[in-house]
């Protein structure tokens, strides 16, 4: 839900701070934290910030996967204009890696999770649907 709450509001902090390192992407708490200091800072929202200011203060390897991350989700919303909820919900949790992250965990709370996504998926599909009739 994080990822589907950032790509309508792109400012929403708490859904950044949840989706910047899930699936894991090398990006620890502390460098979020830094990250989201600049942000303010530099009164900007973090992804913004992510993807635009001087990474001095994360190590190489993290600006790299910061900068990558945010250049990527900043073109989420104008992806998912062009689409209805399915599509754009079915982009969303296929490009963040999502799906196959909860594919791969073959935990029984990970086989729930990719459960879960997919029965979210189906009812938003249905949702579509419907309202096409």
């Amino acid at each position: 839900m994080a990822y589907m709450r950032f790509a309508v509001n792109p400012m929403d902090e708490e859904a950044f701070k949840r989706i910047i390192n899930y699936p894991k992407r090398g990006i620890g708490n502390t460098s979020v934290d830094k990250l989201l200091v600049a942000a303010y800072d530099h009164d900007t929202p973090a992804l913004a910030s992510g993807g635009k200011m001087d990474q001095a203060f994360l190590a190489v390897e993290q600006a790299v996967w910061v900068m990558g991350f945010c250049h990527h989700y900043q073109s989420l919303p104008i992806e998912i204009e062009r689409k209805d909820a399915f599509e754009a919900s079915n982009y969303i949790a296929k490009q963040s890696g999502l799906l196959r992250e909860l594919y791969e965990d073959k935990t029984i709370e990970g086989l729930n999770r990719y459960e879960n996504v997919q029965e979210l998926l189906n009812a938003i599909k249905e949702y579509v649907g419907q309202s096409r009739e």
